[in-house]
């Protein structure tokens, strides 16, 4: 877990974050999700 924390950091890593959604739009990110449309990662904010 260590070294995957380092590879992110030092850029090793890239995650791409496609969209962010609030916490009330949690099913349209889930909807997303099931579809397989989504083409990085979905971020929900609490």
């Amino acid at each position: 877990m260590n070294q995957l924390v380092q590879d992110i950091t030092s850029g090793k890593i890239k995650l791409v974050i496609e969209k962010e959604y609030s916490f009330e739009k949690v099913l349209d990110a889930l909807e997303i999700t099931e579809t397989r449309h989504a083409r990085g990662k979905l971020v929900v904010k609490m």
